[in-house]
């Protein structure tokens, strides 16, 4: 059964890639719609890779349902994301927080 999961992603920037406008990297919560936990990553990486963007590291995946009875679905942000993913679009996220190359 698909259901929408969700993690905080740490990417960094690929050579040839402007995605995060000069950052070297950045963190940002990232929901996907997947059959199980393990399928996350697997979306989550081929998504950003197709922009430039290798995964660091991902942690607090959880499907979003946890999320909202532990209380951390507040933001409407993270509402918002949940109610874009599609199966045409499968990942959301939304502007990642950067930090510069000689933070990384």
């Amino acid at each position: 059964m698909t259901e929408a999961w969700i993690g905080f992603v740490h990417v960094r920037s690929t050579p040839n890639s402007d995605v995060l406008e000069g950052g070297r990297g950045g963190y940002a919560h990232v929901l996907a719609l997947v059959d199980h936990g393990d399928g996350y990553r697997i979306i989550v990486d081929r998504t950003l890779a197709d922009l430039g963007l290798v995964v660091a590291e991902i942690t607090d995946v959880a499907p979003v349902e946890s999320y909202r009875r532990d209380g951390r679905m507040h933001s409407d942000e993270l509402q918002e994301l949940e109610g874009a993913l599609c199966p045409e679009l499968p990942v959301q996220f939304k502007t990642f927080d950067t930090y510069p190359a000689d933070d990384a």
